[in-house]
């Protein structure tokens, strides 16, 4: 089970829990800008296709412990092999 999902499924949340999840946001908000910023050099030369797709390839491999590179070659991937 997600550590988050536990904290809320425990009841009133406490400081501890919000300061949890203040973290995970701003985690989330560098890795959002991080994959803005690699989709930005990927765009110039890709094929059409909806942000989102690459953004979310990215993102999966980026949290499976995926270098940026890694994650970029995955989202080029996933963007191309679907064409």
């Amino acid at each position: 089970m997600h550590p988050l999902r536990k904290l809320r499924e425990s009841g009133k949340p406490t400081a501890a829990q919000h300061t949890f999840e203040s973290l995970e946001i701003i985690v989330d908000n560098e890795l959002v800008r991080e994959t803005e910023q690699h989709h930005g050099e990927y765009e110039p030369t890709a094929p059409k296709h909806h942000w989102s797709a690459w953004y979310a390839a990215y993102m999966v491999a980026r949290q499976d412990g995926k270098t940026p590179e890694e994650a970029a070659k995955l989202g080029k991937l996933h963007i191309e092999g679907a064409q």
